[in-house]
């Protein structure tokens, strides 16, 4: 394909083309598909494929020249940046298309930034983890105990509700001109009395009841009540206390901690909740780690510049979650968004990572949580977006893993293993260390236009490609 190309420079790495196909070329793509048309079209008056030509062109000529142009202009823009070296930040945004003797289009287009090396001297990160204590087991225990209580009535009928007694109780609400308040009934409602968790006006009055008893408590509803047609109303409730009723552990019994867990004792159980929370509190130092880490990197690397088009229009997105920061600091979250996006993307480029293995492990583990097959659930994971996402952050942590391998680490007190060590089996971090949620979006143009995300594309797509055919997957 032989084009005329005028560039020109708009600043922050964006580009102005113009770009010439010459008039035999685009002549010669209008008559091959002129001539499809008129061997295939049926004109009223002739046979199919049998209307003259010149007959085809006047009524469709104009019509056909476009969809020829539409052919072609893909393929001039690619060429085009090709030709000048230019590896796309953004989609090109086509200005203007004039299609005469020749074809011509006109668009803008921000450019990748070329990062000649990632510096990592003199960074620095030590893997702070924390010891499982005998009061967090204590508390994973005790919740389990909880999930198992039941409840026993107590038999004396003279023995009245004190705070922190658990009743069952009936209710039905009105406002004060006797209007019933909607969902504001219920029966036998089991309430821990006087903790705060009822209206106040009505959980004030609960101790001193007994059971069977009734009464009309008259209630103001909270300023800042959730139901805002409902804030600082005047109402009324008629209440009955049903029952009185303790609240009744069972016993942490190898039974029990079979039941619950499949282990067979209560050793075995304890021993399972100390590794979960170490490998919780592991996970979470990696993940401390790795925004620390990555913290640093930015400021080491910011030497190089960056596509306009996605620093404003991250810094927009910002704005919207953010309306009372200021812009120059929420400018500044988005210089740092775009530059660790492309920074994670310069260490893909250099390592070669393939998170095909990790991502069917974690598809795997939802397996088995929802009760589904692996290609069931991929496909599950797919259709709501997670499976985008699950993919995305993978390849963030492992490019992360990656540069905390490069730098100098100490070990933790415990003599734990050093940040270099890479993270097997790390879980997503609850805060995103490279891109903000915000920037997921904002960049996916940017990751369309690279060779590593066509490798995360695959790693997604393999996981479902027995189960249906995938959608494109860009990890935002």
């Amino acid at each position: 394909m032989k084009l005329e190309i005028k560039k020109n420079e708009l600043g922050r790495l964006g580009y102005g083309f113009e770009v010439t196909l010459e008039k035999k070329e685009f002549q010669k793509a209008y008559k091959n598909k002129l001539g499809y048309y008129a061997n295939t079209m049926q004109i009223k008056g002739f046979r199919q494929g049998k209307a003259p030509l010149s007959m085809v062109e006047k009524i469709y000529g104009e019509s056909i020249r476009s969809e020829a142009a539409n052919d072609l202009l893909p393929k001039m823009i690619d060429q085009a940046l090709k030709d000048e070296k230019i590896q796309a930040a953004t989609d090109p945004e086509v200005k203007d298309v004039k299609m005469e003797e020749d074809l011509q289009v006109t668009f803008d287009v921000f450019a990748q930034p070329e990062i000649e090396e990632i510096k990592t001297a003199g960074i620095k990160a030590s893997l702070k983890t924390e010891k499982v204590t005998q009061d967090e087991i204590d508390k994973e225990i005790q919740g389990i105990l909880e999930q198992k209580v039941t409840y026993e009535e107590i038999k004396d009928k003279e023995k009245s509700v004190e705070k922190g007694d658990h009743i069952y109780l009936d209710f039905e609400g009105f406002l004060e001109d006797g209007t019933p308040i909607e969902g504001g009934k219920a029966e036998n409602y089991l309430l821990e009395a006087g903790k705060g968790n009822f209206i106040k006006d009505l959980d004030d009055n609960l101790p001193g009841m007994k059971a069977g008893e009734e009464k009309r408590v008259d209630v103001t509803f909270p300023e800042e009540y959730h139901a805002k047609h409902l804030a600082g109303a005047k109402a009324y409730f008629n209440v009955k206390v049903r029952s009185i009723v303790e609240k009744k552990y069972p016993e942490l019994s190898d039974e029990l901690a079979k039941e619950v867990s499949g282990l067979e004792s209560v050793a075995a159980l304890k021993e399972r909740i100390e590794t979960n929370l170490k490998e919780a509190k592991e996970d979470a130092a990696k993940n401390e780690l790795r925004k620390d880490v990555f913290a640093q990197l930015l400021k080491k690397n910011k030497d190089f510049p960056l596509p306009g088009k996605l620093v404003d229009e991250e810094l927009e997105s910002l704005k919207k979650n953010n309306p009372e920061a200021e812009e120059k600091e929420l400018r500044s979250q988005a210089e740092d968004s775009v530059r660790g996006y492309f920074l994670l993307h310069k260490i893909d480029a250099e390592e070669k990572i393939d998170i095909t293995q990790r991502l069917q492990e974690e598809i795997a583990k939802f397996s088995l949580y929802f009760g589904k097959d692996v290609q069931a659930t991929a496909k599950m994971l797919e259709d709501n977006g997670m499976l985008n996402k699950m993919a995305y952050d993978l390849w963030e942590k492992s490019a992360l893993d990656k540069i905390i391998e490069r730098v100098e680490n100490k070990k933790d007190a415990s003599g734990s293993a050093s940040a270099g060590e890479k993270p097997s089996d790390a879980k997503p971090a609850a805060k995103k260390t490279a891109v903000s949620k915000s920037s997921e979006a904002k960049t996916t143009t940017a990751k369309k236009s690279t060779d590593q995300t066509a490798a995360k594309k695959t790693a997604a797509k393999k996981t479902t490609k027995e189960s249906s055919e995938t959608k494109k997957t860009d990890k935002a």
